[in-house]
C-alpha cells in the first residue's frame, strides 16, 4: 500500500521536477507536489499548507537553496529539507548541512532520494512526538500544585517550577534559582538527615522539615526526592517535589494543644495559656480573648497577652472597633492599616496595631458570648494560616467558655439552694425505694439531732415509733401509685438522744433521671409544738367541760 507524501518543491525546471516525482513514486509514495520558485510563493505555501518534506534546488533565477533554508527556519517549522541540485559542489553541500539542511544529492543520481525522504520524515515525526511529550511535561511541570525541582548535591536549585517559587515566596523560578539559600533549613540537622537518607536509600519519602521563605517566615514542607547519578553511579544531584504542609502541621499541633488544655485547673490559667499559644504559634504580638456582656455592647478581656506579657484585664465598648464587626462565625481579617479603617478605636493606636484578625465565640444556642482578636504591630504575614488556626481554636474556646459559664451558674444556683435548705426549719430528705436515706438537708439536725452527714445510709422506718409503724407503712404503700397525689402523714420519730418527737411528713414518689431507680422526696416538719398545743387545747376543753357540768349540777 503506497504512502501519501506531501512535497513542497523549490524548483524552476519542469523536467527536473518530473525526475524527482518519478523517483519518489518508484519508492512507493503517492505524491502531492506544489512547486514554488520565489521566496514569496514559498512563504505562502508554508503558511497555507502542511508539508512532509521540502526538496529544493540550490540555484534558481530569483531564489537559492540557502535563502529557502533560512526562510523555513524563520517560520519556525521542523520540516525535512533536502537539497537536490545539478550544480552544487562539495563545499556548498557541507555548508548547507551545517546550516540545517538534512541531506543533499545530485540530480543525476536520485537513487538515495526515496530512502533519504523516508528516514528524514520518520525522524521529523519522532521529533514532533518528543516535542509533544516535552510540551505535555512542561505543562504538567509549570501547572503542578507541588513544587518540583532539580538541584546540585550542594542544594543549589538548577530547575524549578512556578509552584516551588510561589511556595518559597519568590516571584518566579528565575528569582528562586538566583536567590534561594540552599542552607535555608530552620534546623540544619534536617539537611544532614536528608543527605544521609538519600545516600543510603537513594530516595526520601514524606521527609518533613521547616524551611525559611524569602521573607524570613517559616514553612513546613513534605518532600519526596531521589538521587541523580552519573554513569559511574556517583550522586551528582537531586530531583523531587515539595508540598506545603504548614496548615496540616498547625492544625494537628493546635488540636493536640487544645486536647492537652482540657484539664486546666482554673479559668484564668486556661485562657492565658491559649492566648500565649496563639501569640507564639502564629507569631503575632497581641492576643485578646474576651467575654461579651449580656447586652453584647461591651467586652471584658479574660486574657490580655501583649508583647510576651499577660496584662490586667480590661472592659471596653465594642462600638467603633473591629471587634464590633464580629457578628457571625466568619473571621474578620484586616491584614494592614486597621487603624485607618477604625479611626475611633483609640486602643488600636495605643497598641500600635497594624494588622488585625478576629473571630466570634458562639454558644451552642447560637448566641455570641465572646471573641478572640489577634493584633500585630506590622502587617499580618500569613492571614490565611492565622484564620484557619483561629477557627479551630474558636470552637474549642467557645465550648470551654460556655461550659465554665454554665458551671458558674450551676455553682451559684447550688449555693443559693444550699443556703435556702440550710436555713429552712423543715428539712428535705431523699430516700430509695426501701426507705433508706440518700440525702438530708442541714435542717435535719434541728429536728432530729442527727447531722446531714449522719443521716445517709440509715433507714427512716427504723426511727418510727412502734405504735405508728403500721400507719407509716400504709402511707409508703400508697406512695407506690405514681398517680397518687402528695399526702401527709404524722408520726413520732426517734431522735438521736433516744427521745421521740412528732413530725409531719409530705412525700411523693419520683424516678431518678440518671439511674431510673424509684426514690422518694420528703419534706419533714417538726410537729411537736403543734401536738403539744393540740394536747393542751384538748385538756383545756376537757377541764372547761368538767367545770360546766359541775355548775349545772349545782
Amino acid at each position: 500500500m503506497s504512502q501519501q507524501l506531501r512535497v513542497l518543491q523549490v524548483e524552476d525546471s519542469d523536467g527536473d521536477a518530473a525526475l524527482v516525482r518519478r523517483a519518489l513514486e518508484k519508492s512507493g509514495y503517492t505524491v502531492t507536489v506544489q512547486r514554488v520558485e520565489t521566496a514569496a510563493t514559498m512563504r505562502a505555501a508554508l503558511r497555507e499548507h502542511t508539508w512532509d518534506v521540502i526538496i529544493c534546488d540550490y540555484q534558481l533565477p530569483q531564489f537559492d537553496g540557502r535563502a529557502a533554508l533560512e526562510l523555513l527556519q524563520s517560520e519556525g517549522l521542523d520540516i525535512p529539507f533536502i537539497v537536490v541540485s545539478g550544480t552544487i559542489g562539495q563545499e556548498l553541500a557541507v555548508a548547507m548541512m551545517r546550516a540545517g539542511a538534512h541531506d543533499y544529492m545530485m540530480k543525476d543520481d536520485l537513487s538515495r532520494l526515496g530512502p533519504a525522504v523516508a528516514r528524514e520524515v520518520a525522524d521529523a515525526q519522532n521529533r514532533q512526538q518528543r516535542r509533544a511529550a516535552e510540551e505535555r511535561y512542561r505543562l504538567l511541570f509549570d501547572n503542578a500544585l507541588e513544587g518540583i525541582y532539580q538541584s546540585t548535591v550542594a542544594g543549589v536549585i538548577e530547575m524549578a517550577n512556578p509552584a516551588l517559587a510561589q511556595l518559597m515566596g519568590y516571584a518566579s523560578p528565575a528569582e528562586l534559582k538566583a536567590r534561594l539559600d540552599p542552607n535555608g533549613y530552620v534546623n540544619p540537622e534536617d539537611r544532614r538527615r536528608f543527605v544521609d537518607l538519600i545516600a543510603t536509600a537513594g530516595k526520601v519519602e514524606a521527609f518533613e522539615y521547616q524551611a525559611y521563605r524569602k521573607d524570613g517566615s517559616k514553612i513546613w514542607i513534605s518532600e519526596y526526592a531521589r538521587a541523580l547519578r552519573n554513569p559511574q553511579g556517583e550522586i551528582i544531584g537531586y530531583e523531587g517535589s515539595m508540598t506545603d504542609i504548614t496548615l496540616r502541621k498547625f492544625t494537628a499541633d493546635t488540636l493536640l494543644f487544645l486536647l492537652q488544655q482540657a484539664g486546666a485547673v482554673s479559668e484564668t490559667e486556661y485562657y492565658a495559656t491559649v492566648a500565649r499559644y496563639l501569640s507564639q504559634t502564629l507569631e503575632v504580638d497581641i492576643v485578646c480573648i474576651d467575654r461579651l456582656s449580656e447586652d453584647g455592647q461591651t467586652a471584658q478581656t479574660v486574657a490580655n497577652y501583649c508583647d510576651g506579657t499577660l496584662l490586667p484585664n480590661v472592659t471596653y465598648a465594642l462600638a467603633g472597633t473591629p471587634c464590633g464587626t464580629l457578628v457571625n462565625r466568619v473571621p474578620c481579617v484586616y491584614p494592614r492599616q486597621v487603624q485607618q479603617l477604625f479611626p475611633r478605636d483609640d486602643a488600636l493606636r495605643d497598641l500600635r496595631a497594624e494588622g488585625y484578625i478576629g473571630i466570634g465565640l458562639f454558644a451552642s444556642t447560637g448566641q455570641q458570648i465572646g471573641l478572640i482578636a489577634l493584633l500585630n504591630h506590622t502587617p499580618l504575614a500569613h492571614p490565611d494560616l492565622a484564620e484557619a488556626v483561629l477557627q479551630i481554636v474558636a470552637v474549642r474556646v467557645a465550648g470551654e467558655m460556655e461550659r465554665r459559664q454554665t458551671d458558674l451558674a450551676l455553682r451559684q444556683s447550688e449555693a443559693s439552694n444550699r443556703l435556702l435548705l440550710e436555713n429552712m426549719t423543715d428539712y428535705i430528705a431523699r430516700l430509695d425505694q426501701d426507705t433508706k436515706v440518700l440525702f438530708a438537708s442541714g435542717a435535719v439536725y434541728n429536728i432530729s439531732g442527727y447531722t446531714a452527714e449522719e443521716m445517709p445510709g440509715t433507714n427512716a422506718l427504723g426511727r418510727v415509733h412502734p405504735e405508728d409503724l403500721r400507719r407509716v407503712k400504709d402511707y409508703v404503700h400508697i406512695l407506690q401509685d405514681p398517680l397518687a397525689p402528695p399526702q401527709t402523714v404524722e408520726y413520732r420519730a426517734r431522735c438521736k438522744d433516744g427521745q421521740y418527737k412528732w413530725v409531719e411528713v409530705i412525700a411523693r414518689r419520683i424516678t431518678n433521671p440518671e439511674t431510673g431507680a424509684t426514690e422518694y422526696i420528703a419534706v419533714v416538719r417538726d410537729a411537736s409544738q403543734r401536738k403539744q398545743m393540740e394536747a393542751a387545747l384538748a385538756e383545756s376543753k376537757e377541764n372547761y367541760q368538767l367545770l360546766f357540768d359541775n355548775i349545772n349540777d349545782a
